[in-house]
């Protein structure tokens, strides 16, 4: 196996504790691989001797993996996650902590069957009201800080903590443990059983830690319980990629090791052989300005560079038009897979007007690591709070009627709506008028809708209809319920208002604008993208770590999107800079920055991210032009009629008229076999759309 000489280094030294320093993409895993060949085949170390924990099953099944093909050792198996290793180690200790030895793990998913199934007539589990991946967080946090049910005054969050006691209890009667507990009862155990405690540190010869970086203080503890400060131990991770620390990674853990351990080594890995010379000159930049680091620069081993472009948007959905352009770009004349580019992002909630662009051109993309925009519990919601305010219907009412709880189950809706048949009304006709029975807890949702229902044939202009979806949201109680859990789901719910705000142009067709766009909206959900072309890769940051792509977009490169709003003012924007770090040094070849102008939902302007201008480099700026042939088509599509077209595609040649369902009548200015290039009116301007695109269509 080729090293370099620090990797060989590494693999080498076998004095006493040792700290690698990894930056990214500089052969990490590689270097841990050879070490653990170096202790079986040259220090004829017995395999069962080696402990190695890393932080994901990914990561633990790539090195066993390696270790078999590399080292041709079939039965490896000392490569734990923590998780993992905690359940071996209470497989042989649990009765020390009086633990039935019978117990079962609980995984995420049979955390969330056995929530939905024993907890179903909860309040929050009955009406569905909190997104169960919510619920196991906020649980995690409640088991690892049980101060929080006390000092928490969140009438939503006691109410979880009474719930979360349930569970505690209840896992205790079937004799079950979830992830939480393998980690609380191992450290448990090692802390008071002095003992245990000893046998454990003769256990093994060496231990390896992979993604040092992100390991908690709970976790840490164990570690430190079955080593001693002279223990060969080796732990590798990177202090300027920590960016887990609303989970419990705790940065200071690294710089911690170099004094609980004695006479500790420390090897920095900094020759990087994923990216070019412009993306690590801009990461070092970057970092640079961070205090909490072990200082050093990324160098490049591959020669080959490439300048970094930055696409600038006159709006959100402008950036995405440009940046899509540019994927289209790459894709046709350099050649590069869709699947080899990734659009990055801060947060999810970015990702729509992306989603809405790549949808109207066809190019088949994935959402790594959650749901596409339309598929989010809190969307779909709001967008059942509108169909109601259109249809005032029974069935849309039924889904809406509940959210926040108001003690609404399918019983007494059931009686509502049989109270409603016998008097051949709408549910919602007799909540208004008065004419059937009004549970008591209905009333403020009543009287805030008849509020709305009666303003909205009122407003001056289709701006203000945006201010009054979210003045009623609030009253109703909705914003506040996801304000309590989830400031991601709260954006989202925003970018979805700032999505009709964009729809609308006219005052007099508003309610008409309202039914189109609740029906593109199922359009986009509902869309299949399978395509000619491969999957683009939708990601967070914190999704992407440990991936790498040819070509990277980093989007929404705004400040309080990155850094984030909240971070600035907790002063947290260390780990901000951390979470840019690793972003753009996803790219291998090609990396493009991306922001916009404009307000946000508040009315604030948008500005480009402080770290631009501490990046510190001359940009290439990507400035898409109009494309001259644009102008000899505008008057011509103001006389199209939509009639006679077709899905027959066959052909298509400049001068074809062809038809969009989000874009409208457009000219073909050119076409190949997989993409045509086509000329809307001077909203849309020109866009490239896949041929085969279920919503263009040909005209006869």
């Amino acid at each position: 196996m080729d090293l370099n000489q620090k990797q060989q280094e590494i693999v080498n030294y076998l004095e006493g504790p040792l700290r690698v320093i990894a930056g990214p993409g500089s052969g990490k895993t590689r270097t841990i691989i050879a070490k653990i060949e170096y202790l079986i085949k040259v220090k004829k170390i017995n395999p069962k001797k080696i402990l190695v924990v890393t932080f994901t099953n990914k990561a633990a099944n790539e090195i066993t993996e390696r270790i078999k093909n590399l080292i041709g050792i079939d039965n490896f198996n000392s490569v734990y996650t923590y998780h993992s290793f905690a359940f071996h180690f209470l497989r042989l200790e649990a009765n020390s902590l009086n633990l039935s030895n019978n117990y079962f793990i609980l995984d995420g998913q049979d955390q969330k069957s056995l929530i939905k199934k024993h907890f179903k007539d909860e309040e929050f589990i009955a009406n569905n009201s909190i997104d169960l991946n919510d619920l196991i967080n906020i649980f995690h946090k409640l088991r690892f800080n049980p101060e929080e049910k006390i000092s928490n005054d969140n009438q939503y969050l006691r109410k979880i903590a009474k719930l979360f006691d349930k569970y505690q209890n209840y896992k205790k009667e079937i004799s079950a443990l979830d992830f939480d507990d393998l980690i609380i009862f191992s450290k448990e155990i090692l802390e008071k059983n002095e003992e245990i405690r000893n046998k454990w540190r003769k256990k093994y010869e060496y231990i390896l830690v992979d993604e040092f970086q992100d390991i908690d203080s709970y976790q840490y503890q164990i570690l430190k319980s079955i080593t001693n400060i002279n223990s060969k131990i080796m732990i590798v991770g990177d202090p300027d990629q920590n960016i887990y620390s609303w989970r419990g990674a705790n940065i200071d853990l690294i710089f911690l090791f170099e004094k609980d351990y004695k006479n500790v080594k420390t090897i920095i890995l900094n020759t990087n052989y994923r990216s070019t010379k412009s993306i690590l000159k801009i990461a070092n930049n970057l970092i640079s300005n961070n205090k909490k680091r072990v200082s050093f620069d990324n160098n490049p081993f591959n020669k080959e560079d490439k300048k970094i472009n930055l696409i600038i948007g006159k709006s959100k959905e402008l950036e995405a038009k440009k940046v899509i352009d540019e994927i289209i770009f790459l894709h046709r004349e350099k050649n590069i897979p869709l699947e080899e580019i990734a659009i990055i992002y801060r947060s999810n909630y970015i990702s729509r007007e992306y989603e809405i662009e790549l949808i109207n051109r066809g190019i088949n993309y994935i959402v790594v690591g959650g749901f596409r925009f339309f598929e989010r519990k809190e969307v779909k919601e709001t967008l059942n709070f509108l169909r109601f305010l259109l249809l005032k219907d029974n069935y849309s009412l039924s889904l809406i009627i509940n959210i926040p709880s108001r003690g609404i189950g399918d019983k007494t809706f059931s009686k509502l709506e049989n109270e409603a048949n016998l008097k051949k009304i709408t549910i919602w006709k007799g909540l208004e008028k008065n004419l059937i029975n009004i549970p008591k807890k209905l009333q403020l949702f009543i009287d805030e809708t008849k509020k709305i229902l009666e303003e909205i044939p009122k407003i001056e202009s289709f701006k203000y209809f945006p201010n009054l979806i979210e003045k009623y949201l609030n009253n109703i109680g909705f914003f506040n319920f996801y304000k309590n859990f989830s400031e991601e789901k709260v954006k989202n719910i925003q970018s979805l208002i700032e999505l009709i705000a964009e729809q609308f142009k006219r005052k007099d067709s508003l309610i008409d604008d309202l039914y189109d766009f609740l029906k593109n909206c199922a359009l986009f959900s509902s869309t299949d993208t399978k395509s000619l072309v491969n999957n683009l890769t939708l990601i967070t940051v914190h999704a992407s770590k440990g991936l790498e792509f040819e070509a990277v977009f980093f989007v929404g490169f705004n400040e309080n999107i990155i850094p984030s709003n909240r971070s600035i003012y907790d002063s947290k924007i260390e780990e901000e800079r951390r979470i840019a770090y690793v972003g753009i040094t996803r790219a291998k070849k090609y990396l493009y920055l991306a922001y916009f102008y404009g307000t946000d939902f508040y009315m604030n302007p948008w500005k480009p991210s402080r770290f631009i201008y501490e990046f510190n480099y001359p940009f290439n700026l990507i400035d898409q032009k109009k494309d001259k042939s644009f102008s000899k088509f505008q008057n011509y599509q103001k006389n199209f009629i939509k009639k006679g077209y077709s899905n027959d595609k066959s052909n298509l040649q400049a001068g074809d008229i062809v038809y969009h369902q989000s874009f409208g009548e457009g000219v073909v200015i050119k076409a190949d076999d997989i993409f045509v290039t086509v000329a809307f009116d001077k909203n849309h301007g020109i866009k490239e759309i896949l041929i085969e695109h279920q919503f263009l269509l040909k005209k006869d």
